[in-house]
């Protein structure tokens, strides 16, 4: 369910900052999936991994809010995909995109999302 949320400790670096995630539906799901999946030269398929961590994160991590101009103004960012990198380690991009995944019902690996995306 959309209306899902949940608050969740990312690392040990970010214990005393609990973010809070919705979950994501499987229409959203798959158009991040689709808007990552890249189809090069010879039909072959490149999954942009931070392109689809980037949309899930922007638009289910409800606080801290990635999208909140007066934050990404502040930190000297231009697009919210910046915000990101300058709030969170790579790891933990990776971690908070697998708890939204994880709050969501889908608990496949990051790994097994670009077989799936190469086959479609």
């Amino acid at each position: 369910s959309k209306d899902l949320t949940e608050q969740v400790i990312l690392s040990e670096r970010l214990r005393d900052k609990p973010f809070t995630i919705r979950a994501m539906s499987s229409a959203e799901y798959s158009g991040y999936q689709q808007a990552a999946a890249q189809i090069k030269k010879g039909k072959k398929v490149d999954f942009n991994d931070r392109l689809f961590n980037e949309s899930v994160i922007t638009n289910h991590c409800m606080e801290p809010n990635f999208q909140d101009p007066a934050s990404i103004t502040k930190a000297g960012c231009t697009p919210p995909g910046q915000l990101l990198d300058t709030v969170l380690r790579a790891g933990e991009i990776r971690a908070l995109t697998r708890k939204i995944m994880e709050l969501s019902g889908f608990l496949q690996d990051m790994d097994d999302l670009v077989v799936e995306a190469k086959n479609s």
